[in-house]
């Protein structure tokens, strides 16, 4: 295991609350590519709070459990844990036909706020130069739902297309934008 690994799962194991903030940190983006991973179902930003917190709980309440003689890091126990959650609300989701179309960019909440802050401010300055390359609909989309937080009837309305025409545009535009990202090698936001 990993020497950050056995510090923090020394702390979980001594119920120490910082070594939790400090597994929450390290693995949330592990957790949100995991979610990523299913482009059959729309996670909301509160089933994916749900699902980030549930993940961390259950190895809080189950840290006795975990084998840290059979793993190299929490990585392959907390893969298993967010798979299992989100196949979970994939078949409830399906079973009580409450699938919702969400389609938000999030970052974790979970960062410490400096660093979320540093983060964000890199983000908005590549996410403006790659927008800039957008064509006007497609940017009025963009800027109309994340900037402005309009919906996607608003932005059907404003801009005389149909509501499956803006879903599909914002769609394509978070598809270029990762794209876009990666290829810049800013490996941090690869998870939207």
């Amino acid at each position: 295991m990993r020497l950050e690994d056995v510090e923090i799962y020394k702390m979980i194991i001594e119920k120490d609350e910082s070594g939790l903030s400090l597994l929450i940190e390290k693995y949330t983006p592990l957790i949100l590519h995991i979610m990523n991973q299913y482009p059959n179902i729309h996670l909301t930003y509160e089933d994916k709070e749900e699902i980030i917190s549930d993940c961390f709980l259950a190895l809080w309440k189950n840290i006795k459990n975990f084998r840290i003689d059979e793993y190299n890091s929490f990585k392959p126990y907390l893969s298993k844990i967010a798979h299992n959650l989100v196949v979970n609300k994939l078949r409830y989701t399906k079973k009580s036909g409450s699938l919702v179309y969400d389609d938000t960019i999030v970052l974790p909440e979970t960062m410490a706020s400096a660093e979320n802050s540093a983060i964000k401010n890199i983000l908005a300055k590549e996410l403006l130069e790659i927008i800039s390359d957008f064509s006007p609909q497609d940017r009025a989309c963009v800027i109309g739902y994340y900037y402005f937080k309009k919906s996607v009837n608003e932005i059907a309305e404003e801009l005389n297309i149909s509501k499956s025409n803006v879903k599909i545009r914002l769609m394509r535009c978070r598809k270029k934008i990762k794209q876009e990202l990666e290829r810049r090698s800013i490996h941090e936001f690869k998870d939207f």
